[in-house]
């Protein structure tokens, strides 16, 4: 398969961007615009930017409420890149409770995104009080270091979600997150990852989701499907036991 990042891969969002806007904007009540912030890529729609990266997590945040047939998920997230599916998560009432862990120097980046969004007083940053008064009504955030998973309570999740990352990682780093994710959640894994298996200049190969969950117990696939958003990309759900 190839690289979508190597290849002139066409914008899934290229046509009638007004109309698509226009009918995200009436769905979800008017703006659904993130912070506010310069240097990414996006589009202005009445006024307002929106990072073309968000409107992928828009998507995976109305996945997220699809699945959970109008009830509201306890989310683990492995690679939370700018907060922004935390952030949609629990705008569109995806989620009533979302965990981000990341790499120490992203979780700076997640925490700046969500301290200074509409979830200031909901975000939980690594070594703050957890307790019932940090759980405001609409949610909590709490933004971890990789190093805190392993010491989350076992089944302390409904649902795990992974994008763009796995792949990146060597097979023992890779496996050993697949175990913590089925230790940590009750009930899904819902992947979104690239199977290039691109082979970088120092020899490393990117994996493929799929080929390691399925040699880890516990893990059943439920669909499988083109990610849609973005060409070379596959979104698949896998049932946790």
């Amino acid at each position: 398969m190839v690289n979508p990042f190597a290849a002139d891969a066409p914008n899934a969002l290229g046509q009638n961007l007004d109309v698509i806007m226009e009918a995200l904007a009436e769905r979800f009540g008017g703006s659904f615009a993130p912070l506010q912030i310069g240097g990414v890529f996006g589009l202005k729609f009445r006024g307002q930017f929106y990072p073309h990266k968000y409107l992928y997590q828009v998507y995976v945040a109305c996945r997220l409420r699809d699945l959970s047939k109008g009830g509201q998920w306890s989310c683990l997230e492995v690679g939370g890149g700018m907060g922004f599916l935390a952030y949609a998560a629990l705008l569109l009432g995806a989620a009533s409770d979302f965990c981000v862990i990341d790499l120490p120097l992203v979780n700076v980046l997640q925490g700046y995104v969500l301290l200074n969004s509409l979830y200031a007083d909901h975000t939980v940053l690594y070594g703050e009080a957890t307790d019932d008064s940090r759980s405001p009504e609409g949610g909590r955030v709490r933004i971890l270091p990789d190093v805190a998973l392993a010491g989350l309570p076992a089944k302390s999740f409904d649902i795990a979600v992974n994008q763009d990352s796995l792949p990146e990682m060597d097979a023992d780093t890779m496996a050993t997150y697949l175990r913590e994710i089925r230790r940590t959640t009750r009930t899904y894994l819902l992947s979104i990852n690239h199977e290039s298996t691109q082979v970088a200049p120092s020899g490393f190969r990117h994996g493929v989701v799929r080929e390691a969950a399925l040699v880890q117990p516990g893990y059943s696939p439920v669909y499988r499907m083109p990610y849609w958003l973005c060409p070379g990309y596959v979104e698949e759900l896998f049932r946790l036991t």
